[in-house]
C-alpha cells in the first residue's frame, strides 16, 4: 500500500497525466483498497481508471483494469460476472495470462465458488472481440454498482 501511495504522490507532484500511468496507478490503488476491505473506494478508483483512458484505448492495459474489475466483482458478491470479466480481460490482452499468480489465484477462487460454471462464464467473456469485451467489462461493472450506464 505504501508503494502505491508513494507512486501517486510522485505522479501528482510531477503533474503526470499520461493515460497509461494513470490507469496503472488507479488499478493498483483499487486492488490495494480491495485488500483493505474498502469496496466503495476500490470501485471509485476503477471508475477513475475507466474514465482516464484518453482518446486512444490501449487494450492490453485495459486488460489489467479488467482483471482488477474481476477481483472487485468477486468481492462484491458477483462471482459469475467476475469470471466473465476475467475472460474478457483475456480477450483484451489477446490471450489468457496463466503465468500471472494474481490471475491464477482469482481463477482458483472462481472455480471454488462456481464449480463448472466458472469455465462457462469465463468463456463467455473470452469469446468476445476486443471492442465488445471492453463494453462487457464496463457494463457488468456498472450493473454491479447499481448504475444503469457503463462507467466510460
Amino acid at each position: 500500500r505504501a508503494g502505491i501511495d508513494e507512486a501517486a504522490a510522485l505522479l501528482a507532484s510531477r503533474r503526470v497525466t499520461a493515460p497509461p500511468m494513470l490507469l496503472y496507478l488507479r488499478t493498483g490503488q483499487a486492488l490495494a483498497d480491495l485488500a483493505d476491505g474498502e469496496l466503495a473506494e476500490s470501485a471509485a478508483r476503477l471508475t477513475e481508471a475507466f474514465g482516464s483512458t484518453g482518446p486512444i484505448v490501449d487494450m492490453p492495459i485495459m486488460a489489467v483494469v479488467a482483471a482488477a474489475t474481476a477481483h472487485w466483482l468477486l468481492e462484491a458478491g458477483h462471482p459469475a460476472d467476475a469470471a466473465t470479466v476475467l475472460g474478457a480481460a483475456a480477450s483484451l490482452r489477446g490471450a489468457a495470462d496463466d503465468t500471472d499468480p494474481v490471475i491464477a489465484r482469482l481463477r482458483e477462487r472462481l472455480r471454488a465458488e462456481l464449480g463448472d460454471e466458472a469455465s462457462t462464464a469465463y468463456e463467455r467473456g473470452a469469446g468476445t472481440d476486443k471492442d465488445k469485451a471492453l463494453d462487457l467489462v464496463t457494463t457488468l461493472f456498472a450493473e454491479a454498482r447499481g448504475r444503469s450506464t457503463p462507467c466510460r
